[in-house]
């Protein structure tokens, strides 16, 4: 065998040299710490954990959330020597206080202030700071760690019901971690997300892989990390390029609505369907890794064909790795024989913490070779490859966590009242994914403990992820002709009804209806009345779906009073209360006049405005030379960047969230590659991107680079904005409200500038305002009330621009319509609405006839950035109008839909009142999903009750219903140029459609 290269920390000092100024770690998008800073603060903490104690063999404890704290206080552990265990903060006390006392661990770091629960375990705090990790410039040299030396300490869920310590020594990391970074192709244009948990493993593979290739790796809070479009939209946002994630993931997500900048998508821990990896495998490159916590995380790897990926490969052994098939006397299997892997080389583990026995039993010798056993049970194919067929004991991965049955069990019989019980991994009843279900014989025939009490009480000793989703009661255990508990019937056995979905009637008060509905729509059970939705798994597509549920039986919910009340008994509360009667809180509308106070100036916005006004009045016609485009990744703005392109000779200033302007151009090059669009050489000279931030002030830039770019453009178009379905007004205000702020900072600055700002008819469909004839010349000061986050943050924004007055700069507005796909291929953006609504219906297969007649607006992205393109630069001179529509001259109703629909295939019923109310009452069939309650909710203003359309607005789809949008502006600024928005005909339906379906 090779001798393994130099330590992890050597090879991260060589590292640091070259990228010392680079981003090491980015958190939350604007939080970011260098390569040298993170040297300079491991190293200074590793000096004060030795003085604590802490060297050799020793082990110190890391009480930390996954965190730029926690990568430094890992690294901190090394420079002392000692060896590190991840010490999640969510575990229960109980097995917190295990690990303490088994692992002989009298250290640990903590954050300053949340060391309550380490009270009374006889272990020393170090609360990591900033004050005594200030980063030097000089890189001191870390110390030799023997190959030999311990690591770290990882505990696992053992079979018995005692999680074991498996002690991994230094010998391994770094091979594993050359293996996998030129697989992976990550680099220091790379930015990867921190996703994994720290209790896995595999979490070191993406620290190690980040820190040792120069990439930056992008950590964001767990709420943010919940599947679902603001999962994506976050991935985009931050410009990530490689993901380490849940295989389970991939079920859940769509390979098609992932932003253009990802790269690679690493999975393993658990198999993953064949069809789902190919699926991913023609976008994006797939590499699936594999290996036990006992073999140092990773022992083979390979990339995913999406053509020949049929069977889940465990891939070729990385060097110093060895895979053995071997039979139960350890004799190798012939190909094509299934067997028990048994792996060698550089990588083996100590073996187990206090628990000789165990090593013993699972670590061997054979032929000299020490070697581990798997569990792992796999086939050889022709060829040399190794197909993974299941595990020879019961050891499973949810969610890419390991897990042993058998501990939860053990747990559960703990309870007095119950006899019998097993845990299986099974799909969960509505097939989004896999979780874990717990039969349960009571101690009582006929007396089944109540899940929630169950959950409360494994909830003391067990992690939550290692909870069970399901509890089914059942009499008796079914048991396999030897006597043992038959697993696998268990893992097809039908549910029961009350876990197989939700039916309106089983519950008749708030509170117990709203459990019902969460379990049903989130996989889990025994909901309790302090349990936060989001927090328990509820992300946005969720709250659509437990809304549709609630409408559907009478109950009055709506997405703002979720997201403001998210624990189960304080929304029981406010519905009992009879809060759908707050037009502020139900229907989530915000005053027009508490906006205007949230925008106001105070004094030193006056003073800047008025030294705005009294700059020299240099001209500004004609076209643009240097001009500052936002927005320029997302599904407008990319549109409108090439159209600027083709229309201009102008210097394009894009700002992009990026790490280094290679990866910034990525980014711009991928957005417009969705359109089917791309850079030729001149165009690419002209595009120079911006690396900033709309969210921050001065867009994250220093004082002289702000100042550079406000003396250097002569033009701003402002598409940045954040598009959300469901989120409020504070979630929003950052970058639609305060980047806008920003913006107008920009025009303030500098030389005198013009600003064309991308607004929204919502500024008035989505308030009071929402009937009779809407013209361009009509001002925000007739609307009283405005509705969603996403409308009220665009109005704050106009009005703040509208506030500053034309002196400032020359301000033109475009109140944009619903943008759609493109006309000719249907590209549409990964939130498009209209797509959303579509797939809702065909599923749900039904509408009320009644709302065949709602209308509401199509304007298709090429032809609102062509618009905006050519009225920004022929009708933006003095005395030209100051505010345009582009919108679709005219609307579509939901009956022309209906048709396109059925022409396409899809068969969507228009049925009377009644008959939609009965199709309504079946909403809680497991069948439902995101989809349906999206579509079902855009159809607010078709619901049963005269309050439904207030209560649920802020998910309206027909606002062109009863409104005309004047266009005279518009229409006259677009005579001549041949542009014309396409009518909403069965052509740009059917192109709409087949992309979908496609």
């Amino acid at each position: 065998m090779t001798v393994p290269r130099p330590g992890f920390l050597e090879q991260f000092r060589t590292v640091v040299e070259v990228h010392a100024d680079r981003p090491a770690l980015v958190t939350g998008g604007t939080q970011v710490i260098s390569y040298a800073e993170l040297y300079g603060r491991a190293a200074a903490l590793g000096e004060r954990l030795k003085e604590l104690g802490a060297g050799p063999e020793r082990i110190v404890g890391l009480h930390l959330e996954k965190s730029s704290e926690y990568v430094t206080a890992l690294l901190a552990t090394w420079f002392a020597g000692a060896a590190f265990l991840p010490l999640d903060p969510a575990l229960p006390p109980e097995r917190l206080a295990f690990i303490a006392g088994d692992s002989g661990m009298t250290l640990a770091v903590m954050s300053p202030g949340h060391g309550a629960a380490l009270d009374g375990l006889g272990i020393r705090l170090a609360a990591i700071g900033d004050e005594a990790e200030r980063p030097s410039r000089v890189l001191s040299p870390p110390p030799r760690s023997g190959e030999e030396d311990l690591a770290y300490v990882i505990y696992t869920s053992g079979s018995t019901g005692t999680p074991k310590g498996v002690m991994v020594p230094h010998r391994g990391i770094v091979n594993f971690l050359h293996a996998q970074i030129p697989v992976f192709r990550i680099g220091p244009d790379s930015r990867a997300l921190f996703y994994l948990s720290t209790s896995f493993d595999a979490s070191i593979s993406d620290i190690g892989t980040a820190l040792l290739s120069g990439a930056a790796l992008c950590i964001e809070p767990a709420e943010a990390l919940q599947p679902g479009p603001a999962l994506v939209e976050r991935i985009g946002a931050r410009g990530i390029t490689h993901l380490d994630i849940p295989p389970a993931l991939l079920r859940v997500l769509e390979p098609a609505r992932m932003p253009a900048c990802v790269e690679t998508i690493i999975i393993g821990g658990e198999a993953c369907p064949p069809e789902v990896v190919r699926r991913w495998a023609e976008r994006f490159r797939v590499v699936n890794v594999y290996g036990p916590t006992e073999a140092t995380v990773c022992t083979s790897l390979c990339v995913c064909d999406p053509v020949t990926w049929r069977r889940p490969l465990l891939g070729r052994p990385i060097p110093n790795a060895t895979l053995h098939l071997l039979d139960e006397r350890l004799a190798p299997v012939a190909p094509g024989t299934a067997a028990e892997l048994y792996i060698g080389g550089i990588g083996l583990a100590r073996g187990y913490l206090n628990r000789p026995d165990l090593t013993a039993a699972r670590f061997l010798v054979r032929d000299g070779e020490r070697l581990y056993r798997t569990g792992d049970r796999v086939v050889e194919r022709d060829g040399g490859e190794i197909d993974f067929l299941g595990r020879v004991d019961r050891q499973v991965k949810v969610r890419g966590l390991l897990i042993e049955p058998e501990e939860i069990e053990a747990r559960l019989l703990q309870h007095p009242e119950v006899r019998h019980a097993a845990v299986v991994k099974r799909p969960l009843p509505r097939a989004a994914r896999e979780g874990l279900v717990a039969f349960v014989v009571p101690r009582t025939a006929g007396q089944p403990v109540p899940a929630g009490e169950l959950r409360v009480h494994l909830a003391r000793s067990l992690p939550r992820w290692m909870l069970p989703q399901r509890f089914e009661f059942v009499d008796r255990l079914p048991l396999t002709s030897t006597g043992k508990v038959d697993l696998q019937a268990l893992a097809t056995r039908a549910l029961s009804r009350r876990a197989s979905g939700w039916t309106p009637g089983l519950a008749n008060d708030e509170t117990g209806i709203l459990a019902e509905i969460w379990e049903w729509v989130l996989g889990v059970e025994g909901i309790g009345p302090t349990d936060d939705f989001f927090e328990i798994g509820g992300d946005s597509l969720a709250v659509l779906e437990v809304v549709a549920a609630a409408e559907s039986c009478g109950l009055r919910l709506s997405p703002p009073l979720l997201l403001r009340h998210p624990t189960l008994a304080d929304l029981a509360a406010r519905l009992h209360a009879g809060a759908e009667g707050s037009a502020d809180v139900t229907s989530g509308a915000m005053s027009c006049a508490g906006l205007r106070e949230d925008v106001a100036f105070g004094a030193e916005w006056h003073e800047l405005l008025r030294s705005a006004r009294q700059r020299p009045h240099v001209p500004v016609d004609g076209p643009p030379r240097a001009l500052l485009l936002t927005g320029a990744t997302g599904f407008l703005g990319s549109r409108l960047l090439h159209e600027l392109l083709l229309r201009t000779g102008a210097e394009v200033h894009c700002l992009v969230r990026a790490q280094d302007d290679a990866a910034a151009t990525r980014r711009l090059q991928a957005a417009l590659h969705g359109h089917g669009k791309a850079l030729d050489p001149e165009q690419a000279r002209r595009v120079l991107p911006v690396r900033g931030d709309i969210d921050l002030p001065l867009f994250g830039l220093d004082q002289g680079e702000w100042a550079c770019l406000a003396g250097s453009i002569d033009t701003i178009y402002h598409c940045a904005a954040r598009v959300h379905l469901v989120a409020a007004y504070d979630a929003l205000r950052a970058s639609n409200v305060l980047g806008t702020r920003e913006v107008l900072r920009l025009l303030c600055t500098g030389r005198r500038k013009r600003l064309h700002y991308a607004s929204t008819l919502s500024v008035f469909v989505a308030t009071d305002r929402n009937t009779g004839l809407l013209a361009e010349a009509d001002d925000l000061a007739s609307t009283g009330w405005v509705y969603g986050g996403y409308a009220q943050s665009k109005w704050a924004a106009e009005y703040l621009l509208r506030s500053a007055g034309g002196e400032v700069g020359q301000v033109r507005f475009y109140r944009l319509g619903l943008i759609t796909g493109d006309a000719t291929t249907g590209y549409c953006s990964p939130t498009d609405f209209l797509s959303l609504f579509c797939k809702g219906l065909a599923a749900l297969g039904c509408v009320p006839r009644r709302a065949e007649e709602l209308r509401l607006d199509v304007t298709p992205v090429d032809f609102a950035a062509a618009a905006m393109a050519h009225l920004s630069l022929h009708a933006a001179g003095a005395g030209a109008p100051s505010t345009f529509h582009i919108a679709n001259s005219r609307s579509l109703s939901l009956g022309e839909l209906l048709d396109a629909l059925r022409a396409h295939g899809i068969a969507v019923a228009a049925v009377s009142d009644a008959e939609w109310r009965g199709r309504l009452a079946e909403f809680g069939d497991s069948a439902r999903g995101a989809p349906e309650a999206a579509a079902y909710l855009a159809l607010c203003r078709a619901l049963p009750g005269g309050s439904a359309f207030a209560r649920q607005r802020t998910l309206d789809l027909f606002q062109a219903t009863g409104v005309e949008f004047g266009m005279k502006n518009t229409l006259g600024g677009l005579a001549g140029s041949g542009i014309a928005c396409p009518p909403p005909s069965g052509t740009l339906l059917r192109t709409y459609l087949t992309y979908l379906r496609g």
